[in-house]
């Protein structure tokens, strides 16, 4: 009885069935794929779909009637197939249909547009007004990327409206601004969730399991974007557009910012959620996009990591005795010298900062930070302004050459005077009368040394990190990550000549001005120069300095150093054993001093795919690419976190009126 392709069912027996209320369309659709998919020889196969079927639709269906509904649905038709199906390739006719030149000719302005794929707006009216928008309909054709590997043609309706109150184009994914010819764009969580398939403008679209895939594979495991696709494009036969590394990498790299601002949830409001922006033209304005927000968006960063242990703590590993937490107890900072982008090869600018931090040095002299074109070794400014690099480069180049020679020749003679006097002594000229900004005892010279050079003129340690900037340098040295013990980075910037004292402790306090409530425990490989650097340079109360109200200047001040695990075995001074030894604390004994070391090797596999990325889709890649890990590692992922709502008090601020451009932008309703 369970056996459903009977014998032949005559036009009284479909009538007899479509004439019985209970036999709705949806339900016959909805039994038929409950049969395909029962294994056919299950006990009970037909009591178990009758059961199935009054379970979705509340209906109750004699099981011979079940019987008979089905075996006229599915009798075989003259062409083999069931009553209700056919045998057309539905994608073949209507390409067919669009490449015949009589249809073309018959409806010239529509014809185009009928494809098998079509992305259109959940709604045909304006979302803000209501209005409806079938009048206003807008038509285009773009390549569809699918995640089989295939690439198809589709059509996208947008639909526009300009009534009084708004002048608005609703796409699929996203609205843009009509008025002023404002160039942004904007989406919010319900837009860009729409359907299976997600268009930002351009010729191009994506299914949405694409990029999420590459999301999980870039962040997990090591894929670079020319390798995801080349092996793409390698997925089916070479009859499909291939997808271009370039195009990929612009349109994802918008896709995770979009998703970033949503996942912070601290954007402008429409329609009661949270929007995020981005370009009109993702192609031609994505550089210029990242420069103006970049700032605002690594503040974020910055703010929301840094205080995750408030709201969302990771499952650190606590001391049995006194309970401490040990999340977020300690930044960790170090250097990852594999990341080596082109670097411009004018060696005369100093560190730019955004207007909310404040200069610990002026000058800093880092050199440019623009990568130049290929085979260029200045970038499109510096060449611009060609004649006031060449006419301050070589005296400043001869400066600086003799400056280093004197720096190291100095060095070199206070060393040699330390361990003289160390051999004969075995002490390190400490003097117990004068301490540090961890109150433990400092190193005292001759005030002529100290003149001379005073962020070295107090150590004694062998471990040291010159200041040195190598002239006309091609590539970057580096990264400078700070992450706390926890494995989550929190802070992290571009070392583009060498990771030199100067730049941490610069890095140290933008992150305490950001977030002044974080750890004062910082642990560096070489930890006893920041120490007696922060005391030589700024300990001095009595010396007028214009940010001494700064308030990461002031954090900066309190920091305990302490020298990680792994390099402490490298210093040979006592104070450093003695002072800057985590295991001599008790509550910092489990800390984990190695979190950068094991971050860094995670990252050196995308170095390739980052050195050869401009300035601004750099640091785009890097925050991310962090982003997406940290949210993997803490569990985050696939969440949508509102920082207002989650972290109470410590709501992030908004940023300075130069980097909320797009902000003042979004005043849409």
């Amino acid at each position: 009885m369970d056996n459903f392709s009977g014998g032949s069912t005559d036009i009284y027996d479909f009538l007899r069935i479509a004439l019985d209320q209970r036999f709705s369309l949806p339900l016959m659709d909805f039994a038929l794929s409950i049969d395909a998919n029962l294994p056919l020889n299950l006990p009970d196969r037909l009591d178990h779909l009758v059961k199935i079927v009054k379970q979705a639709f509340e209906v109750d269906i004699e099981p011979h009637r079940m019987f008979d509904m089905l075996s006229m649905l599915k009798q075989p038709s003259a062409d083999g197939k069931n009553l209700l199906q056919h045998n057309k390739n539905v994608e073949h006719e209507l390409n067919k249909y669009v490449s015949n030149i009589d249809n073309l000719c018959d409806f010239p302005h529509s014809t185009a547009f009928c494809l098998t794929f079509t992305l259109e707006p959940k709604s045909d009216r304006c979302p803000q007004c209501q209005k409806s928008l079938s009048s206003s309909s807008k038509f285009r054709t773009v390549t569809l990327y699918l995640a089989d590997g295939r690439s198809k043609k589709a059509t996208v309706v947008s639909y526009e409206c300009k009534s009084n109150q708004c002048s608005l184009e609703i796409f699929p994914n996203f609205i843009r601004n009509l008025s002023d010819n404002e160039q942004y764009c904007f989406t919010n969580q319900e837009f860009l969730s729409s359907g299976k398939y997600v268009y930002l403008g351009g010729q191009t679209a994506f299914e949405c399991l694409l990029l999420k895939q590459y999301a999980c594979l870039l962040s997990n495991g090591h894929v670079a974007f020319d390798s995801f696709t080349r092996a793409f494009n390698e997925l089916i036969d070479d009859s499909h557009i291939p997808l271009e590394r370039r195009l990929f990498e612009r349109i994802f790299i918008i896709y995770e910012i979009i998703q970033f601002q949503l996942f912070m949830g601290t954007g402008e409001k429409f329609l009661n959620q949270c929007c995020a922006f981005f370009p009109s033209n993702i192609s031609t304005d994505i550089d210029n996009f990242i420069m103006v927000n970049y700032d605002r968006f690594y503040k974020k960063f910055v703010q929301f990591w840094s205080s995750h242990n408030t709201f969302y703590p990771c499952k650190s590993v606590k001391e049995v005795d006194n309970e401490y937490d040990l999340c977020s107890a300690a930044v960790i900072c170090d250097g990852h010298m594999k990341i080596r982008r082109r670097l411009c090869a004018n060696p005369n600018i100093a560190l730019s900062l955004p207007e909310h931090f404040v200069y610990l040095f002026k000058p800093l002299i880092v050199g440019c930070s623009h990568t130049p074109n290929p085979k260029e070794k200045l970038c499109t400014q510096c060449k611009n302004n060609n004649l006031a690099k060449e006419a301050s480069t070589s005296c400043f180049a001869s400066e600086k050459k003799q400056s280093q020679k004197q720096s190291r020749s100095l060095w070199k003679i206070i060393m040699a005077m330390i361990w003289q006097e160390s051999s004969a002594t075995d002490h390190r000229y400490i003097d117990h009368t004068d301490t540090d900004v961890t109150g433990t005892p400092m190193t005292t010279v001759s005030p002529v040394t100290d003149a001379l050079i005073p962020s070295a003129s107090l150590l004694s340690c062998n471990v040291h990190k010159e200041d040195v900037m190598t002239d006309e340098s091609k590539r970057a040295c580096g990264i400078l990550l700070l992450a706390t013990n926890c494995q989550v980075i929190i802070c992290f910037e571009e070392i583009l000549r060498s990771e030199s004292r100067k730049q941490v402790m610069q890095a140290l306090t933008d992150l305490y001005t950001i977030t002044p409530m974080l750890t004062r425990i910082v642990i560096y490989d070489a930890g006893c120069l920041l120490a007696k650097s922060v005391r030589a340079n700024f300990a001095d109360e009595s010396r007028s300095n214009e940010f001494n109200n700064n308030i990461g200047f002031k954090a900066l001040k309190e920091v305990r150093f302490f020298v990680d695990r792994f390099h402490l075995s490298n210093h040979k001074d006592k104070y450093c054993h003695t002072h800057l030894n985590l295991d001599l604390d008790d509550t910092l004994k489990n800390i984990n001093s190695s979190s950068c070391e094991q971050i860094n090797s995670w990252i050196k596999s995308y170095s390739q795919m980052l050195s050869n990325m401009n300035e601004y889709r750099f640091v785009a890649a890097l925050l991310i690419l962090f982003h997406l890990r940290n949210c993997s590692h803490t569990k985050l992922c696939n969440r949508w976190v509102d920082i207002e709502r989650n972290s109470g008090s410590r709501a992030i601020p908004h940023s300075s009126s130069n980097h909320m451009v797009y902000d003042e932008q979004m005043n849409i309703i």
